[in-house]
């Protein structure tokens, strides 16, 4: 994992010959020495500069990897489907986001679908694309990263002018799982074994430092110079901290994991924020879904810590935590109960502790926007036949849904 800047010390010997004779207070060495003098500078000079370029350097700075960049330049562009339609219905929903009130987005099997108003308008995606991450920074501008072709290339692609257009990526590989945008100039975008860093309208792959074989399991940033990520193996996680453009590793825990299929760590600023992450039980693997025993760590003070829910608010069922969103002091998280079922609630915490929140039977939610304490937007799917995507609207203690009406 992470090793200490290591520091080359060059020690001189105490014991030295007599100098030879000064050539500038001796008259009769001075014609032959000076020629000779000049090269042995040039020649010291030269090895120096020789020997600086060869020295190992040991840094946490972030530097590109050796993958190449990729631009934003647009691909096949996706307009909407012809019409649209008041109910949308979905398969496989694993990336959704909210850029307010009444306007939504859902990455669905071989689709992106948005809400607005009343209405869903879809963009069919090229190659069986899935997507596995969304994030507007308006109504105007987003991204969304996924997979095609079966989950063998990875897939990008940009929402401007009213389409979708796919990013070329120079590169193959599995596909991505996650994407934040801090603006509409800046974000970042993950895979298990790749991060990239999005400015001056180009995607660049960076280093964090990490042994090969490390499994990339969340992320979360908070500002271009800020930011903390999961990654980890079969037997234990570790985060690791971008403080002031500088990757270092950070504590390391033994039997967590974190699902690198959930938005499961969230940053509310530099001092503060969450993560969702589940015990390692003996034979279970990092990619295991399912109800787990969870463990949730609350970054404050400088330190990471369990600040677990209450098991028995859930009558000791199992169960776990499908994606945690963090805002301010709230903070919101999906569940899941015993066999895969929803147990009809949220967590929630709030004035210093959780609590289990009732949320509309059957309601998958994938993504929250907190207006404040006491208001927040959903957007997720039924698990009913036919499923069908949803939009509620929690206030004054109530949900309402929203779509379907």
């Amino acid at each position: 994992m992470a090793t200490d800047t290591e520091e080359l010390v060059f020690e001189e010997t105490s014991s030295r010959p007599a100098p030879p004779r000064n050539p500038f207070t001796d008259p009769s060495q001075r014609r032959r020495t000076l020629p000779a003098i000049a090269a042995t500078i040039f020649i010291a000079v030269l090895g120096i500069v020789l020997f600086a370029t060869m020295v190992p350097r040991h840094s946490n700075h972030i530097t590109p990897a050796t993958r190449p960049t990729a631009t934003a330049t647009p691909g096949q562009v996706i307009t909407p489907s012809n019409g649209s339609s008041t109910t949308l219905n979905v398969t496989n929903v694993f990336g959704a986001d909210i850029v307010g009130p009444n306007d939504a987005w859902i990455g669905n099997d071989n689709e992106i679908s948005h809400f607005s108003g009343d209405r869903w308008i879809s963009y069919q995606l090229p190659n069986g694309g899935v997507i596995r991450g969304l994030a507007m920074t308006s109504s105007t501008d987003g991204w969304a990263v996924g997979d095609q072709q079966q989950g063998s290339l990875p897939l990008m692609l940009h929402y401007t002018n009213g389409a979708w257009q796919q990013v070329t990526l120079p590169f193959t590989g599995e596909g991505f799982l996650g994407i934040q945008m801090l603006n509409a100039g800046e974000g970042w975008a993950w895979s298990r074994d790749i991060l990239l860093h999005y400015t001056n309208q180009h995607w660049q792959p960076v280093t964090v430092g990490f042994a090969n074989g490390i499994i990339i399991s969340g992320f979360s940033a908070v500002t271009s110079s800020e930011a903390w990520l999961a990654a980890g193996t079969n037997t234990q996680m570790q985060l690791w901290h971008l403080h002031n453009g500088q990757w270092s590793g950070g504590p390391t825990f033994n039997n967590l994991a974190m699902n690198p299929a959930a938005a499961n760590l969230s940053m509310i600023s530099a001092t503060e924020g969450w993560a969702a992450t589940y015990l390692l039980s003996p034979g279970r693997r990092l990619s295991s879904t399912g109800p787990t025993d969870p463990v949730t760590l609350h970054y404050h003070n400088g330190q990471w810590a369990q600040e677990n829910p209450d098991p028995n608010d859930l009558s000791a069922q199992k169960y776990s935590i499908d994606g945690l969103y963090a805002q301010g002091s709230d903070v919101w998280a999906t569940i899941f109960s015993a066999g895969g079922v929803l147990p009809n609630a949220a967590l929630h915490f709030a004035n210093g502790h959780w609590s289990f929140v009732s949320i509309p039977p059957n309601f998958w939610i994938h993504q929250f926007l907190i207006i404040n304490t006491g208001e927040v937007w959903a957007v997720g799917e039924s698990i009913t036949t036919p499923r069908t995507a949803i939009v509620a609207h929690f206030v004054n203690g109530a949900w309402v849904i929203v779509n379907p009406k």
